[in-house]
């Protein structure tokens, strides 16, 4: 889907500048590890969500398809080159829809009790460390399900139970010798599913096996409307990697498909039904998509909310290629008094096409959010989710 359609369905006008204006609940910069769950949460609430994303849209069979140069290139920002102002630390920081999730290790650590216990003493009593029943606690533990962090694909010690996820000899040594010196040494905790161990995490997982903001949050929402309307169901198909509808409930088999556009913008409308979930959805689809909302809601016991009704599921933009310019921003007070402002959106810079791409159209972009949350990137660890 191209951006005049994101357009028109958002009901753009254009001002007396040329601007593209539209209306949005919430405009997200970023689609990573911390715009995506927003986004995701957002929309599951009943919001219109835009999320913009400086980069591409990349899916499975392109990370197979890809040399180290190439992922570099086009998921990675400044191709890999960015660095602190002093160049004595290089930074690796995803630049493409999902982020940081999208080309990391999925390494993902929790808040360490000590930090909690320093924001809980500056009068923040959601991140108390002993309450288990805390906004945080409750939170973490939704995060760590939706997200499937798990031990199991870590690497470990030759000696542990099982033979696969062998840790090297540097990393052998390193452990060992940490317990020598008094340290507990730990697996990793990762947000990873059945890992194949292939090496290439950092470059897509081509595998389909990281839990990416693309794969566990946006991809449902796809999922889930792709049996009612013809042009969803095409990018479900395109975002899965399947040519056999595999996405859309057809199990019998998931081959790659080709390559999804990179100035595709993703659309994701839902008609609910009471229940919240497609009245088209098969029963696996329904099945996947009621587990992440279950995971992204808290429970009746925790939740001030429980007692009203599920709102059905809003609606999601994602669009690539879209570089937020500026944040607007809205005055309040009279001059007399001291001013003060709040972000009521973005000024954009959108593409019909990659950078790569020399004839494609550029469009500037005035959205206007009752939310603007900018979380470009963020690091991939539930501290930050």
């Amino acid at each position: 889907m191209s951006i005049d359609y994101v357009l028109k369905h958002l009901n753009a006008t254009a001002n007396e500048a040329g601007e593209h204006c539209v209306t949005v609940d919430a405009v997200i910069v970023g689609s990573g590890c911390g715009g995506g769950v927003v986004a995701y949460n957002l929309v599951q609430q009943g919001y219109t969500v835009l999320v913009l994303e400086k980069a591409g849209y990349y899916n499975r069979a392109e990370f197979a398809k890809w040399r180290e140069i190439d992922a570099l290139g086009k998921s990675f920002d400044k191709a890999g080159m960015l660095s602190t102002e002093d160049a004595n630390f290089a930074i690796f920081a995803g630049s493409c829809v999902g982020g940081g999730s999208t080309i990391n290790w999925s390494a993902s650590f929790a808040t360490p009790s000590h930090v909690l216990e320093d924001w809980a003493a500056l009068g923040l009593p959601a991140f108390t460390p002993t309450d288990t029943q805390a906004p945080y606690a409750v939170a973490m533990r939704q995060v760590q399900s939706m997200f499937h962090i798990n031990s199991d694909n870590s690497y470990r010690p030759r000696d542990d139970d099982s033979s696969s996820f062998v840790v090297n000899e540097n990393n052998r040594i390193l452990w060992e010798n940490a317990e020598k010196l008094g340290f507990q040494a730990e697996r990793i905790p990762r947000n990873v599913k059945d890992c194949v161990d292939c090496g290439h995490c950092c470059y897509g997982c081509a595998h389909k096996r990281k839990q990416s903001t693309v794969h566990t949050l946006l991809e449902p929402l796809l999922l889930a409307q792709g049996g009612q309307d013809e042009r969803l169901h095409e990018i479900a198909h395109r975002m899965t990697g399947s040519t056999t509808g595999a996405c859309c409930g057809n199990q019998q088999g998931d081959n790659d498909c080709d390559s999804a556009s990179s100035d595709d913008a993703v659309f994701v409308e839902k008609t609910s039904s009471n229940d919240g979930a497609p009245a088209t959805a098969t029963a696996a689809t329904a099945t996947a998509t009621e587990t992440a909302a279950q995971s992204a809601t808290p429970s009746p016991a925790t939740s001030p909310r429980a007692a009203k009704a599920t709102p059905s599921r809003g609606k999601l933009f994602v669009l690539p290629f879209c570089y937020a310019k500026e944040i607007l921003r809205s005055s309040t007070g009279s001059a007399a008094t001291t001013k003060t402002s709040k972000a009521e959106g973005v000024l954009a810079v959108a593409r019909s096409a990659g950078p790569d791409v020399a004839d494609a159209k550029q469009y500037t972009l005035r959205i206007t959010s009752k939310v603007t949350c900018v979380s470009a990137g963020s690091i991939q660890t539930p501290a930050l989710l």
